[in-house]
C-alpha cells in the first residue's frame, strides 16, 4: 500500500520549516509571513518541531524532485514551495523598506 502526504500538509511543512529558518536568522527582529489561512493552524501545530533536524530532513525530501518519477507523482511541488517563498520574502522585503 502506498502512502501520499496531501500537497497542503507538504506546503504547511516547507512554510514552518521557512518561517522558522527567517525567525532564527532574523536576530530579534519581527518577522511577517504571509500564508493562506488553511495553512496556518498547521504551521501553529507544526511550529515547536520546525527547528529539529528530523523537520528539517523532512522538509528537504518534499523539496526533492525523485531522478525518475514514478507513475502518479507530481515534479510541481519545488515550483509551488518556491512561489510561496518568493511572495514570502517579497512581504518581507516590502516591510522593510527593500
Amino acid at each position: 500500500m502506498c502512502h501520499f502526504t496531501p500537497m497542503h500538509v507538504i506546503g504547511s511543512c516547507v512554510c514552518s520549516r521557512r518561517l522558522w529558518e527567517t525567525a532564527e536568522s532574523a536576530n530579534g527582529a519581527r518577522v511577517v509571513g504571509v500564508v493562506g489561512a488553511a495553512h496556518v493552524p498547521a504551521i501553529r501545530s507544526m511550529w515547536s518541531e520546525a527547528g529539529t533536524p528530523q523537520f528539517e530532513h523532512l522538509c528537504e525530501a518534499y523539496m526533492t524532485v525523485p531522478q525518475q518519477p514514478r507513475l502518479g507523482f507530481s515534479t510541481t511541488l519545488p515550483t509551488i514551495a518556491t512561489g510561496e517563498q518568493c511572495f514570502f520574502l517579497a512581504a518581507c522585503a516590502s516591510q522593510r523598506g527593500l
